[in-house]
């Protein structure tokens, strides 16, 4: 018999890609007010970061791998930095495979 070796999180590095363009897309559709223009992708470490300019306010996407979830932040002159939006990946991407499955 033979096995076939699995990576024990069952990720590939394009889901990871695909993670982090859904999370800036994410992040741009709540902040609509203004055309988006993405700046900056970083990979450090575990951590996948992007940065967009959202007309008055700037989107920073964070793709962390060690707790497997997705940070959607907006930052502003008057506010600072806040966090928008925690989606776990694994929530993220069943709810993708159920959409295109045609589920709601």
């Amino acid at each position: 018999m033979h096995h076939v070796a699995r990576n024990s999180r069952g990720s590939a590095p394009a889901l990871w890609v695909l993670a982090g363009v859904l999370a800036a897309l994410i992040g741009l559709h709540l902040l609509r007010a203004a055309p988006a223009e993405a700046a900056v992708v970083s990979r450090i470490g575990g951590l996948t970061v992007l940065t967009a300019s959202a007309g008055n306010e700037d989107v920073l996407v964070i793709l962390d791998e060690r707790n497997e979830a997705l940070f959607t932040y907006r930052t502003d002159a008057r506010q600072g930095v806040q966090l928008m939006q925690r989606i776990p990946l694994g929530e993220l991407f069943a709810e993708a495979r159920a959409r295109s499955l045609g589920g709601p």
